[in-house]
């Protein structure tokens, strides 16, 4: 096994665990992508409500997702400098619309309550405590997201690493 699919193995395994334990799949696969690449913590900060939908939600973007195009904005997005330049000449859109065919590829969707419909066969209303036991007593943070957190954690990496992003 070469060193990058040993760290692409790893970061999965970071993401898995991060959702497992602590959940929140922003912040989760966030911190899995941090452990490997030089990330400001206030990012990981900046993302606590992104998580399930947006704010639990649902009907937004999947956390997961989300974490990718936050941390391709980070490092490829437009500056304050760059204010005046149109923000589609800047690669991070290139490549969360890449991110974007992973997840259609592999869910169908980028969007919460679609992907939980794809891997549970419904979906949850996180804004309640039914909703979210259910969701977790249907393997959420068992098997389900985490494998989300972590697939999405790895294909991150894989995107920063092919575009020449160095690891710690």
């Amino acid at each position: 096994m070469d060193k990058k699919q040993y760290v692409l193995e790893k970061i999965y395994q970071h993401g898995f665990d991060y959702e497992k334990n602590m959940r929140g799949c922003c912040q989760a696969t966030i911190l899995a992508v941090k452990d490997f690449f030089i990330i400001d913590d206030l990012i990981f900060k900046s993302t606590n409500s992104f998580s399930g939908g947006i704010a639990e939600g649902g009907t937004g973007n999947c956390g997961a997702f989300l974490a990718g195009c936050i941390i391709f904005s980070y490092f490829f997005g437009r500056d304050i400098n760059s204010i005046h330049l149109s923000g589609s000449k800047f690669k991070d859109k290139q490549l969360s619309r890449l991110l974007r065919e992973k997840f259609v590829q592999e869910y169908q969707a980028e969007i919460c309550q679609d992907i939980q419909q794809k891997i549970f066969g419904q979906s949850f209303d996180m804004q309640t405590a039914i909703g979210k036991e259910t969701m977790k007593t249907a393997g959420g943070h068992q098997d389900k997201c985490t494998a989300v957190v972590g697939k999405a954690a790895s294909w991150i990496a894989e995107i920063l690493i092919n575009q020449g992003v160095e690891l710690k």
